[in-house]
Formats: structure tokens, C-alpha cells, sequence
């Protein structure tokens, strides 16, 4: 793997006008039926500048990346050149769209949701900042890591608040748990991790492990496992959880009349619903399971007729269920899991470790 090589060497500078591996395994078209490009953006943790060019929509690209930052360049047509990204992905004949992942991911396009959508026009120059890299003041009054931690401050008062007090006439919609609170969390968790790794820092390494710039000419390391753990716990408590299983609900009644909504928005619809344990719906007639979740032809969330169900016992075929775990439930049994796995090992106290 090149991009691995270059990260092992500590090359602070790559520059390539040609069609590389590197260059290939950084653009990835999810579904060749839509322009949308995934782009990797991050560069080798001892790498500072990586830039080339490839084609794409009959015209050239140039891409310069730091960490942190990617700019895109859209330059002049490629004039018939055989040996271009654009042959190479099939189909693609008008300038695409970017999306650019705001943190790390797994599977490619498996966090699409979590990207920044960049669209180009000839002769112009973009630059997106996709990741957290600076660590700023004390006060937050500067940006970066802690302007990003103050926010998640003031944002869980909010919810504390609603959570605690009785609201009036004027709140009744305004649920602690809404996404006007929950999407900020969301964002702050990745900003936190898509901060860059540090010179060295390699696959199997401290997920936790960072690098930030303090100032113009000094660079940390910063292990951020504490942070990124409050808020993957405050958001767990306030989502719940999912569980898809195929088959119809049948036990227990309807809590409401069914509504016509996506999956997303009938799993935020679900936890707004007192005592709602989960939801199903029939599948439409050109729909199979191994698809993932119903998509119209352009590849948005399709709306479907969703059943609240308050029990989840479930049978049969041709339908999909998701139960639901509240929040607190939910949390509970993620608290007990990560106690086992720390204290499970740990030698008794006074026993030296190896003579447990």
C-alpha cells in the first residue's frame, strides 16, 4: 500500500501528475448511476502536502490536500486523452460532485451521511475544511478542539434543563431529545474524530490518538478517549437504539395511525411516542431486504407507511421491524459491558498481575 509507504517514510511532500494507485484508491464512485464521487481526503500522518491531478467529467482536476484541508481545482478539458479517471469511471460525462467524510470511516460510503457534499464549476477553485485540526484557547473564544467542547456545554444544559423542568404551553414540542440538540452532539463527535494522527500513528494504534496544532510552529499529541466517549454516551442515551429484524410485528396495537415517513424519520418519530417499542412496514413490490433501507430511483430515503407498535413480537415475511431500546436501557447495558471488559482481567487487589 503506497499511501502507507509514503506515511512510513516521513515524505513531507508528494507531488504526481499521473494515474496512480494512490490517486485511484482515493476516488470511489459509490453508484455509477449518480456523479457523486467519494473522496478520501486525509493524508499519511507524516505526510503535510499530497497534490495531483487526475480527470473526471472530461476535465482535469487538481487536488491539493494538507491535513485537514482538501482544495479542488477544476481546470481545462482533457481533449480526448485516453488514459484518464474519467474513462475510467464509466458513465461519468459532466462535472461531479464531491463527498468529502468528516471523520473517519469504515466500509467506503458507509458514513456518507457524516460527508460534506462539494460542487465544482470549471475554472473555479474549492477548499473544505473536513476535519478538526487546531486546538485553540482555553476559552473556546478561538476555535477548534476547545470552541468545539464549550458548544457541547451550553448544549447539554439545554437538554439538562428540558429534562428536569416541567415545560410550559409554549415548549410542549420542544423534546430534550430533538435534533436541534442531538445533531450538534452528533457534529462535535465527529469533529473529534476527524483530527489527524500523529507522525508514526499506524492501523491497530490508539483510536483515541491525536495531533492538533497549538500555535504557527508547535503541533500535540492529544488522547481524546474521554471526550469522545462523554459524547458517544450522551448520544446513545438520547437516541436509544435500533435493531432491525425482518418480519411484521404482531403483537400488541397500533399507538398511533400509521404515517407515511422514511426510516430515519420514523425512528426519531419512535422515541418522541410514549411507550413505543418499535415500528414495521410492508415492503414495497420491487424491494428486497438485502438492498438495506427502501431507496427511490435517484437514491433518496423512500417514504414508506410506518406501524408504532407498543410491543415487538414479530413474524412472517415481506416486512421489516426495528425495535427500540430507550436511551437509559440502552446505556445501562453499555456502562455494565464496558465495567466487565476493563475489571474482568484485573487482578484482585494485593495480587501481583499474572497470579490471579
Amino acid at each position: 500500500d503506497r499511501i502507507t509507504e509514503l506515511g512510513r517514510s516521513g515524505l513531507k511532500r508528494v507531488s504526481s501528475s499521473s494515474q496512480s494507485s494512490v490517486i485511484l484508491s482515493r476516488i470511489f464512485q459509490p453508484d455509477p448511476r449518480y456523479t457523486a464521487i467519494l473522496f478520501e481526503p486525509r493524508v499519511p500522518p507524516a505526510c503535510e502536502r499530497m497534490q495531483f491531478n487526475c480527470a473526471l467529467g472530461g476535465r482535469w482536476h487538481r487536488f491539493t490536500l494538507t491535513p485537514g484541508t482538501v482544495q479542488i481545482l477544476v481546470q481545462g478539458p482533457t481533449q480526448g486523452e485516453s488514459q484518464t479517471l474519467g474513462d475510467h469511471v464509466e458513465g461519468l460525462r459532466e462535472p461531479p460532485k464531491f463527498l468529502i467524510p468528516s471523520h473517519e470511516t469504515g466500509e467506503r460510503g458507509s458514513e456518507k451521511n457524516m460527508a460534506v457534499e462539494v460542487c465544482t464549476l470549471p475554472w473555479h477553485e474549492v477548499q473544505v475544511q473536513h476535519s478538526l485540526t487546531e486546538l485553540g484557547r482555553p476559552d473556546g473564544s478561538a476555535g477548534g478542539f476547545y470552541s468545539v467542547m464549550r458548544r457541547t456545554r451550553f448544549t447539554r444544559a439545554e437538554i439538562l434543563r428540558r429534562m428536569l423542568k416541567e415545560l410550559g404551553p409554549e415548549e410542549e414540542e420542544s423534546h430534550y431529545n430533538d435534533d436541534v440538540l442531538t445533531a450538534p452532539l452528533r457534529g462535535a463527535l465527529a469533529s473529534l474524530k476527524s483530527a489527524p494522527r500523529p507522525p508514526n500513528w499506524r492501523k491497530g494504534d490508539s483510536k483515541d490518538l491525536h495531533m492538533l496544532q497549538a500555535d504557527s510552529s508547535t503541533r500535540v499529541r492529544v488522547v481524546l478517549e474521554y471526550e469522545k466517549g462523554e459524547l458517544e454516551r450522551d448520544i446513545l442515551f438520547l437516541d436509544g437504539v435500533f435493531d432491525r429484524v425482518e418480519g411484521q410485528i404482531v403483537g400488541g396495537k397500533d399507538l398511533i395511525e400509521p404515517e407515511a415517513l422514511t426510516v430515519e424519520e420514523a425512528k426519531r418519530r419512535c422515541y418522541m411516542i410514549p411507550g413505543c417499542k418499535g415500528f414495521c412496514f410492508e415492503h414495497p413490490s420491487d424491494y428486497h431486504p438485502s438492498s438495506g433501507e427502501p431507496k427511490t430511483a435517484d437514491g433518496r430515503p423512500r417514504t414508506l407507511m410506518i406501524h408504532f407498535k407498543d410491543a415487538f413480537e414479530v413474524e412472517g415475511n415481506n416486512w421489516t421491524s426495528y425495535r427500540y431500546t430507550d436511551g437509559e436501557t440502552a446505556l445501562l447495558h453499555l456502562l455494565g459491558q464496558q465495567h466487565e471488559e476493563r475489571f474482568r482481567s484485573a487482578p484482585p487487589l494485593g495480587m501481583p498481575a499474572g497470579l490471579s
